[in-house]
């Protein structure tokens, strides 16, 4: 009979918190904070779903943009169509 064994290496090690604000982030959005903070695109992937560690400069860039979207957001439901 053959042992049973797991894979380790199929196993993910998180070493951050996932972005709390991540939902809010429009498509593109994480190309931008990746072109702007001059990381790669997978390092701002990686460090927004918490498999790394979140750096300021990136947060920084997350809450930037999510702040903008909110009040995209916000201005867009304040306009009444129907007048």
């Amino acid at each position: 009979m053959q042992k049973e064994t797991t894979k380790t290496t199929a196993k993910v090690k998180k070493y951050g918190e996932p972005y709390e604000n991540k939902d809010s982030l429009r498509r593109g959005d994480m190309r931008l904070i990746a072109k702007t903070t001059g990381f790669a695109y997978v390092s701002v992937v990686q460090q927004l779903d918490g498999t790394r560690a979140i750096t300021p400069a990136v947060k920084a860039m997350a809450d930037k943009l999510v702040n903008n979207n909110k009040a995209l957001i916000e201005a867009i439901d304040k306009i009444n169509v129907n007048q």
